[in-house]
């Protein structure tokens, strides 16, 4: 008798153990930005269902980088400075495809009585700490024909710069959507933009090495749910735009403005970006690697190794 509830007990926990999960949830996070929306898009639309992929929106990219360096997240999206600055840390990570570059989306806005870039010498300009910052405002200056020292710079967080700017303490800021379009909302106007020195400011998603060494196949689901959504915000799809706004809460009209100012790569534009040693974006890495270093935003400058793979891209149809 007690040998049949040995076995009784046995099955049992054997049935037990079949229902369990057979691996960790597949953990990705991102801040809120109309180029990671695809990826919500794509939950909503059932791409990831029982696939134990989760999507973790965090309140902004700083706490997106902290949940990476806890071990809190497999994955992430993040600009590509973002992830040079977690690179110069130690973490392995691996780009696995290009979410958007920013082609006017990244913006410098001005008073109105600044009508060209030589007025703004003198001035008071407000930007990031960011290498995104540095970047915008080391190309505005140059098209000013201005240094550093003939502007000077305030170091402000992005949700600050609206209330500096209607109390008069600054007279330009580095910005992006949708926070430009708030400014633009009490007279701000935009003087140069990312279109002016296009393909340098990026969006990517990452994973870590161990994960894509092993060609875990959930990283392509995402993919192919992220390149399915994007399908649909191309073509403008009201339904689509629809679930996109109950994230990023803007008017009707502003919505499409945002997607009109970013490159969405195609899978094929992708490949482009991401394959060999030596990508594109590989190169793109190091110039920026270069800017942040000279502008002590890193301590050290990483080596990037197989920084790049179009693996999963590649196997998108």
């Amino acid at each position: 008798m007690r040998a049949i509830w040995i076995l009784i007990t046995i099955a049992s926990l054997g049935l037990v153990a079949a229902c369990l999960p057979t691996e960790v949830p597949l953990r990705i996070g991102t801040n809120i930005w109309a180029g990671y929306e695809p990826f919500y898009l794509a939950r909503r639309l059932g791409h990831y269902r029982n696939q134990n992929i989760r999507l973790i929106e965090l309140p902004s990219a700083t706490d997106v980088m902290n949940a990476i360096r806890l071990g809190q997240l497999e994955g992430a999206a993040l600009t590509l400075d973002e992830v040079i600055t977690l690179s110069s840390e130690g973490l392995d990570l691996v780009v696995v495809m290009v979410c958007d570059i920013s082609n006017g989306a990244d913006v410098v806005m001005v008073r109105p009585e600044i009508k060209s870039l030589a007025d703004l010498k003198g001035k008071r300009i407000a930007a990031e700490t960011t290498a995104v910052g540095a970047l915008m405002l080391d190309s505005v200056l140059a098209a000013a024909n201005l240094s550093n020292t003939d502007v000077d710079i305030k170091y402000l967080p992005i949700p600050d710069h609206r209330g500096a700017y209607i109390d008069n303490e600054i007279d330009a800021l580095v910005t992006f959507e949708p926070y430009s379009t708030k400014l633009a909302d009490v007279g701000a106007q935009t003087i140069f933009d990312s279109s002016q020195i296009n393909g340098q400011i990026v969006d990517v998603l990452v994973f870590n090495r161990q994960l894509v060494n092993n060609q875990d196949k959930r990283i392509g689901t995402v993919i192919n749910g992220y390149f399915k959504a994007r399908q649909l915000i191309v073509e403008r799809n009201s339904n689509a735009f629809a679930v996109i706004n109950q994230r990023l809460r803007l008017s009707s009209e502003e919505l499409p403005k945002i997607y009109d100012k970013l490159i969405l790569p195609t899978p094929e534009e992708n490949q482009r970006l991401l394959s060999g040693e030596h990508s594109y974006l590989s190169r793109t890495a190091n110039n920026l690697i270069e800017l942040m270093s000279q502008q002590h935003l890193i301590s050290r400058k990483p080596a990037l190794s197989r920084f790049t793979t179009d693996q999963f891209v590649s196997a998108t149809k």
